[in-house]
């Protein structure tokens, strides 16, 4: 058996090298390329390693700049603010008269407001805002609003730097021992008396969440290897992105007062060190993450190299032996193709295989391919005629429009003023709809809900009123379109359509007034209210986010509130069975063009 193999083998060999040329060609080839590709695909690695690895740092590098950048705008926002504090001299002595007397002036609500609109106007990002006095150890929150938990941190952290020198601002974290982000980051600066600038009177705390760290480097997300860490100049850690907070894995004394890249056993410290702040940003890169890519990215060419081999093997072995020449009956037929000939070719003489089947089904194909032009030539001009027809056949909005418009001047014509009126405002309400914009003034949504109210009032006669008390001042913003018209056709149809008479005629009143930064829209209606259980059930699903119940309208309007304004924008519903309901619409005070770039960004 073995000797029939070793013959058989041996009479293989000499069949296709010993005493063929191109196989000796086509072998010595193969050999070349082999050793070729082992070569190149050792280069390769080891030069895709030195990229990855200098990509890596690279964009370790940029990461890093851009935590460093957002730091430092945060402490120059810092002394922004304790700057401006200063140039309000009334209201920066109530709060050092705060920190410091005995009997201390009343906290009045403008020092808060003014301090708060301040810091507000430097950096948005800033949530807390308080003040420490050495010599009465007391703590003042010198904004609105502040969160209590961050107030009693800074106060227990303030107690803990009275004694300690003025060493400038610094980064302080609220985290204490949670295991997660969830937490503020304070800047803390001295405060110095007014009269005498070498004396250390309190300490300034500003805080903000530490996710606004995380945002300043998220573009960059899909190219971050590893962990981002941000120390104090004791090595303790600020911020940790992945919320782990193991100061053990840092080597602080190897990196104290340095910038520059660390390598230590299987890990790479990328360290950036702000002098001037005395903080540290660092970012912990596995040298395993950088081998993994290069792993993948070396599997992946190894493969597309041994097909690439495996294909060269086949096309040089068949190609030079025996498809040259019957490919090329093939070539010069698709070149033909190529040409635009799609029938007429010469007959040829093929071997009924594979090639000749590729031949006859070319040849086949191109008779279908004509065929199928002519037939789709013609579909598509007998398409294009139906399409024509059946635009000609369309009745497009501005048709309706004009029609109305036509039958109210007829109307006026004929004396029927009321009914002439009654067109005019549907054809304008009309006119509104047909518009597309998602964004309105105040003023156009005002006069939409004023036509509205006019053509219901046509349908209730005396037996309603309303009223529309706008002030003049916000006119000049804007609102998502229609917001109004389900509120007021919901005080319509379901408060006071039953109770309405003429004796007793209902009332809708509708206010629009500026408060702070926002604006509110009420709608009053005199009706038959809400039952309390109703009511409940009401604000229970507008607290939900569905649209698919009864009422769609209401819902569908708290929905878009949420969805462009925030969560914190939600549709107040008050009402009292038998007297009445009230509902409250709270927007952000925008301009138009403000409000709808801030609209095409939601991507909703």
């Amino acid at each position: 058996m073995r000797k029939s193999r070793k013959g058989k083998i041996k009479r293989w060999l000499k069949k296709y090298f010993a005493y063929s040329f191109v196989n000796k060609v086509f072998f010595v080839y193969l050999f070349i390329t082999l050793a070729a590709g082992v070569s190149l695909m050792f280069l390769l690695s080891h030069n895709l390693k030195t990229i990855k690895y200098e990509q890596t740092m690279d964009m370790s590098n940029q990461i890093l700049t851009s935590m460093d950048s957002f730091l430092e705008n945060k402490f120059e926002a810092e002394k922004s603010i304790y700057q401006s504090f200063l140039q309000m001299p009334d209201k920066w002595e109530t709060v050092v008269g705060t920190l410091q007397e005995d009997s201390p002036p009343p906290w009045q609500e403008e020092v808060r407001n003014s301090f708060s609109q301040t810091a507000y106007a430097v950096d948005r990002q800033f949530t807390g805002l308080y003040a420490f006095g050495f010599s009465k150890e007391r703590a003042v929150s010198l904004g609105n609003e502040m969160d209590s938990g961050d107030f009693y941190y800074f106060e227990t952290l303030a107690g803990q730097m009275m004694g300690q020198k003025d060493t400038g601002s610094s980064l302080v974290t609220s985290r204490g021992r949670r295991l997660s982000n969830m937490f503020s980051i304070f800047l803390l600066d001295t405060i110095h008396a007014p009269d005498d600038f070498t004396e250390d009177i309190g300490v300034l705390g500003i805080c903000f969440h530490a996710r606004n760290i995380r945002q300043s480097y998220q573009k960059f997300d899909s190219y971050l290897k590893g962990q981002i860490y941000v120390l104090n100049n004791k090595g303790e850690i600020i911020y940790d992105s992945n919320a782990q907070y193991v100061e053990e894995s840092i080597p602080f004394e190897e990196i104290r007062g340095k910038s520059g890249k660390l390598t230590k056993g299987n890990y790479i410290y990328n360290t950036v060190y702000n002098e001037h702040q005395d903080y540290y940003l660092v970012n912990l890169i596995p040298s395993a993450e950088i081998n993994k890519e290069v792993k993948v990215l070396c599997i992946n060419i190894l493969g597309v190299m041994a097909a690439v081999l495996f294909a060269a093997m086949l096309l040089t072995f068949f190609g030079t032996r025996y498809f040259s020449r019957r490919l090329g009956i093939i070539n010069a037929t698709i070149d033909q193709v190529k040409g635009g000939k799609l029938s007429g070719f010469k007959k040829e003489k093929l071997v009924n295989d594979e090639v000749g089947y590729i031949y006859h089904e070319l040849i086949e194909m191109c008779k279908v391919l004509e065929n199928h032009i002519e037939k789709e030539y013609v579909y598509q001009l007998h398409q294009k005629e139906m399409e024509l027809y059946a635009l000609q056949a369309q009745i497009n909005p501005h048709f309706l429009y004009n029609t109305l418009e036509s039958i109210r001047m007829n109307l006026y014509v004929k004396g029927e003023k009321e009914e002439s009126r009654m067109v005019y405002i549907l054809s304008e309400m009309f006119r509104n709809i047909m518009k597309k914009d998602a964004v309105v003034t105040l003023r156009d949504e005002f006069g939409y809900v004023q036509s509205y109210l006019e053509l219901y009032q046509f349908r209730f006669g005396d037996r309603m009123h309303y009223e529309i008390r706008v002030e003049d001042e916000i006119y000049r913003y804007a609102t998502i379109k229609h917001i109004l018209q389900p509120v007021i056709e919901n005080a319509l149809i379901h408060g006071i359509s039953d109770k309405a008479t003429s004796e007793r005629p209902a009332t809708v009143t509708i206010w629009g007034l500026r408060e702070q930064e926002d604006i509110l829209l009420v709608v009053y209606d005199d009706g038959i209210g809400i039952q309390s259980d109703a009511l409940q059930e009401i604000q229970k699903r507008l607290s939900e986010d569905d649209m698919f119940r009864e009422s769609v309208g209401i819902y569908n309007v708290n929905n878009r509130l949420k969805i462009v304004y925030g969560r914190d924008y939600q549709m107040q519903i008050e009402s009292q069975a038998g007297e009445g309901t009230m509902v409250t619409i709270r927007i952000k005070a925008m301009m138009k063009k403000e409000l709808e770039e801030y609209v095409q960004g939601l991507n909703c």
